[in-house]
């Protein structure tokens, strides 16, 4: 009986510990991400709100985040008890991905590769089928 209740013991707290962790990682990434995109709120901030949105934690008494803006790249740490995550990312930028696309584009008017009538009927679903 004592064997069954340390290992349900030792189970419960490493579900804990493996929940705590995966909510700290997750939390770190959504704030890396939205450090990517806001661009007029202070990053220390955002850190500071990840922190505050961990709600209930099962074995780790605090976890830290923080994170950095260094040469166009958010940089974002997390840390726990027993545990460290580091992720890293550029900042978003829309304009250089619709200059891209914008250049796409206007490559395929200059080589005649558009799609034909027929074609972007059957790609979005409104074309009839024999």
């Amino acid at each position: 009986m004592v064997v069954v209740l340390l290992s349900v013991a030792v189970t419960l707290h490493e579900a804990g510990r493996l929940h705590d962790e995966t909510k700290g990682a997750m939390n770190l990434h959504e704030a890396v991400e939205k450090g990517r995109h806001e661009r007029y709120m202070d990053i220390e901030v955002i850190g500071l709100e990840a922190e505050e949105n961990m709600g209930l934690r099962m074995s780790f008494p605090s976890c830290q985040i923080s994170l950095k803006n260094s040469f166009g790249r958010i940089q974002g740490e997390g840390r726990g008890s027993n545990w460290r995550k580091r992720i890293e990312s550029r900042e978003f930028r829309p304009e250089r991905f619709l200059r891209q696309i914008t250049l796409i584009e206007s490559l395929g008017d200059k080589d005649g590769d558009k799609l034909s009538t027929g074609d972007e009927a059957q790609l979005s679903g409104g074309g009839t089928r024999e």
